[in-house]
């Protein structure tokens, strides 16, 4: 294959490859699980516009359906291009991904020996000799997960340089986030960012920053550190800390933080947590009071037509609110 090929499309039946031809930095691209439920097949890769606008040139492999790239035919059309020297054509390589997309770049980063791997939560494998205690992603356990590709966190050793971005709060991404190890992965925590880390940097302004970083390999655990820092401006954040508190049974400290949330912002999310966290905390009177006053408020607006809408909490919520004491944020 001549260097930079033309652009080109390819249906493989399950997947379809999306190739943008633009400069010397190959950058391809996997959708997470929810993308093709959300979004119809004839769509433009994960990340498309931004790596176009860097000046990138764009592979998407684009799933029809959450199969997690567990698919024959997809591994033929992979490896095909790997012999043909598609990638070779490329001074860098970079995969990457979310979850299911996680997985996938890592998996397939050995097609391209030296390539760069920037993976969010990432699924190394949903084998269930490789990963016992594995108890999610019942669908995606129901595909083959025999033969090739089918352990990420094997598929690396020739990468070199691996971005395992993870949530260390979240069993599952913390125990998928050990299996990748060697000299040349960067862990890089999020603590309470939950299981769709690009969303909660995007709302923070942050995701393009950290792919720009990590395509040049100049991202580092104290950068990132500096990055995340006002992480508290993200609602998607503190609705993972209450919900890591309540699962803790820290009920208290969890009404603290739904009061400050209600503080910026009226939010049915955090009106519900609060009813939760004081029935937990052992306030079933005022959770039951809390629950009459929202139902009542329901069905005025239902008389009257109305949807109530969600309304989003400002971005960075004060702290003088009448609140118990709660341990320091992380």
């Amino acid at each position: 294959m001549t260097r930079h090929a033309a652009d080109f499309i390819r249906d493989l039946g399950l997947h379809k490859l999306h190739y943008t031809r633009g400069g010397d930095t190959l950058v391809v691209t996997f959708d997470n699980a929810g993308i093709p439920y959300k979004e119809p097949y004839d769509r433009k890769p994960w990340g498309h516009k931004f790596f176009v606008g860097e000046g990138c040139s764009v592979l998407g492999v684009i799933p029809q359906r959450g199969l997690w790239y567990r698919d024959p035919a997809l591994f033929e059309a992979l490896d095909s291009l790997r012999d043909e020297g598609f990638f070779r054509a490329f001074a860098k390589v970079v995969f990457t991904g979310s979850s299911m997309g996680g997985y996938a770049a890592a998996a397939f980063s050995s097609l391209a020996e030296g390539a760069v791997v920037i993976c969010y939560n990432p699924v190394s494998t949903l084998a269930p000799d490789l990963v016992p205690w594995e108890t999610g992603y019942d669908k995606g356990k129901q595909h083959n997960w025999d033969g090739r590709y089918r352990d990420s966190a094997a598929e690396i050793a020739t990468a070199r340089q691996v971005y395992v971005l993870y949530d260390p709060m979240t069993r599952s991404d913390r125990l998928h986030a050990q299996r990748y190890s060697g000299p040349n992965v960067m862990h890089l925590a999020t603590p309470f960012f939950g299981h769709g880390i690009p969303g909660v940097l995007l709302e923070m302004d942050r995701l393009k920053q950290v792919m720009r970083e990590g395509v040049a390999e100049t991202l580092t655990p104290a950068g990132f550190a500096r990055m995340i820092r006002h992480r508290r401006s993200a609602t998607k954040y503190w609705k993972c800390l209450v919900e890591a508190l309540i699962r803790t049974n820290r009920m208290a400290a969890g009404a603290h933080y739904c009061r400050r949330m209600l503080e910026a912002g009226d939010s049915p999310y955090f009106r519900y947590r609060l009813i939760l966290c004081l029935a937990g905390d052992g306030q079933p009177g005022a959770a039951l009071d809390l629950l009459e006053n929202l139902e009542h408020e329901r069905k005025v607006l239902r008389k009257k037509g109305v949807k109530r809408p969600a309304q989003k909490p400002k971005a960075r919520p004060g702290p003088q609110i009448p609140a118990p004491a709660a341990p320091p944020l992380p």
